[in-house]
């Protein structure tokens, strides 16, 4: 007996499985595409990359934070390529993307640090560069609490914004601005449409 038409459908929807996105992934996406700056690559990730995220009202990362500015970790489907970066251009960090990449074989963490200055090329740091490993520590780890309580993030109590608590009020409307005072690119490839 053969596969049949709904056989052949699943072997073709198989060989089209979508890949996870790496950070040669990114890299490639970057130097194939002479992205130079954060707003440039954004729009260009993966829409499940962009579609799953945390936003950190205050972050004790290397990326500055603020509620009206908060710094975002895209996570994607599974949280086995991250990605973040800060909001606001008056912050040192905002020209930086961090990455953290589970490498399954190893069962390791590789932090990179991918810098853009002044319309320059992308600077792409060695995996797990000082500047992470002073808090993520060797070998290199994520540093989160255990979910459901993630304190200084946007739903910190089991993803729960309450309407009227002062959580709320800062995230309505938040309304991230760019130098000139326009929404931040940033933000909006995320689906954000703040008014």
């Amino acid at each position: 007996m053969g596969l049949g038409r709904w056989g052949v459908v699943f072997l073709c929807a198989s060989a089209f499985a979508r890949q996870p996105f790496k950070f040669e992934d990114l890299k490639k996406l970057i130097e194939t595409n002479d992205l130079r700056s954060v707003e440039a690559v954004l729009p260009h990730l993966p829409l499940p990359l962009r579609s799953h995220f945390t936003l950190m009202k205050n972050s004790v990362s290397q990326q500055e934070s603020d509620p009206l500015h908060p710094r975002a970790i895209l996570y994607g489907d599974d949280a086995r390529f991250i990605v973040t970066f800060g909001g606001h251009p008056a912050y040192e960090s905002f020209q930086t993307l961090e990455t953290a990449e589970f490498v399954e074989p190893r069962k390791e963490v590789e932090l990179r640090e991918i810098v853009f200055s002044a319309g320059n090329p992308a600077r792409f740091s060695e995996i797990n560069p000082h500047q992470c490993t002073t808090c993520h520590r060797t070998p290199a780890r994520y540093v989160w609490p255990e979910y459901l309580t993630w304190e200084r993030a946007y739903g910190e109590d089991d993803d729960k914004i309450q309407s009227g608590s002062g959580e709320y009020e800062s995230l309505r409307p938040p309304q991230p601005q760019s130098q000139a005072g326009a929404k931040s690119p940033a933000y909006l490839a995320l689906g954000l449409n703040f008014r």
